[in-house]
């Protein structure tokens, strides 16, 4: 699969599709198309709440190259990460990271969702490490 070079950012319909947002965004895929091949699968959101591996044969299955890291981000990589909710207290959140452009680029599906709060460079320093980080481009 051939991950776009420029990350578009997808905003999340509702509270509980971050992940699947995040695959979007990673494949260059509208939504829809992500929900129904994940509806196919048997993975319906929440997907913080799906087992890990099944997330990565999700990946596997939509041709996503993928690697569980070593909860460090680097330089020229492009990472979907689970990170505490800031929205909802004991949740999780998928968001994006990519670092091929020289910097630190974050997509927050919550970004312009009403009320909501968002992961941004910035503010996704002040927590401690990620709950989980899939590499899409370590196998590139």
């Amino acid at each position: 699969m051939n991950i776009p070079e420029k990350i578009k950012l997808i905003n999340q319909k509702d509270d509980i599709s971050c992940t699947l947002a995040c695959v979007a965004m990673v494949t260059g895929k509208k939504m829809g198309t992500i929900k129904m091949a994940a509806e196919e699968l048997g993975i319906k959101p929440p997907c913080d709440n799906l087992e890990f591996l099944r997330l990565l044969t999700f990946f596997q299955v939509l041709g996503i190259p993928n690697n569980v890291s070593d909860e460090m981000i680097y330089s020229d990589a492009l990472y979907k990460v689970s990170v505490p909710s800031i929205n909802s207290k004991r949740g999780l959140h998928a968001v994006v990271i990519d670092t091929r452009h020289g910097d630190i680029r974050v997509y927050d599906p919550q970004r312009g969702r009403e009320g909501k709060e968002f992961y941004t460079a910035e503010n996704i320093k002040s927590f401690s490490s990620p709950i989980k980080i899939i590499d899409i481009t370590s196998n590139l």
